[in-house]
């Protein structure tokens, strides 16, 4: 599988999951939004788009590709392996439902985003996470 995502001409989404619990969910998520890009025509014989859910136990070198912690999941990114052109969700992107990823595919299908820079996305992540935590209390 990791060789067949690497080789890929298509792009690659990845949604990473941290526990068996939203192992499911996950996958109805990612199964609702393929299939909803197969119906509106966005899909054809040959997809668009790739989508794997990868358990963070078990996929710690992709997550640093993406300089993602296994605390952060559930949390999806696109990777057009070609180019090495690298998307993440980011903090008002979550969390993965199936409207927030499908809102997310679309607009990097779409052009309407920019490739991520990984480094300064994952210091954007800590930062809102801290802020989060001062909103809430949970210090």
């Amino acid at each position: 599988q990791i060789r067949k995502i690497f080789s890929s001409t298509n792009p690659v989404a990845l949604i990473f999951y941290n526990d068996e619990a939203a192992h499911n969910k996950i996958e109805q998520i990612a199964n609702a939004v393929t299939r909803e890009t197969l119906l509106k025509g966005e899909v054809g014989a040959d997809p668009l788009l790739e989508t794997y859910i990868a358990d963070t136990n078990t996929c710690a070198d992709a997550m640093k590709a993406f300089r993602l912690r296994p605390h952060e999941a559930p949390i999806a990114v696109i990777h057009y392996t070609q180019t090495d052109q690298k998307y993440v969700m980011e903090p008002e992107d979550l969390p993965v439902t199936t409207k927030s990823f499908g809102r997310f595919v679309r607009q990097v299908l779409a052009g309407k985003r920019e490739p991520t820079d990984v480094k300064a996305a994952a210091k954007a992540r800590k930062e809102w996470r801290a802020a989060q935590k001062v909103k809430t209390g949970d210090l």
